[in-house]
């Protein structure tokens, strides 16, 4: 599994613009590319990164078919685990 972002910060920084934002949580649209990721929001999509590779495995393992409607439910539930894992933690 690989989850890849951008971080522009500095370019912005160096041509003088300057993103705000207005979130309802700290988390909300992270990484965003308009400033450097914080490590609470690196440690959410490890944990989320972990969880996918995990039910991925688990899936192959298994044979399942990834196009069923429960096995969309089933990773969905595991991405919401492991991000309420990584808030609680």
């Amino acid at each position: 599994m690989l989850f890849q972002f951008p971080n522009f910060s500095d370019l912005l920084k160096t041509v003088g613009v300057k993103v705000e934002e207005v979130k309802s949580s700290p988390l909300k649209a992270a990484p965003n590319g308009f400033e450097p990721t914080s490590q609470e929001a690196r440690d959410a999509l490890d944990a989320l990164v972990k969880d996918s590779y995990a039910w991925f495995k688990e899936s192959s393992k298994s044979g399942a078919a990834w196009t069923t409607r429960s096995s969309k439910r089933s990773r969905t539930e595991g991405f919401s685990r492991a991000i309420r894992r990584s808030i609680s933690s």
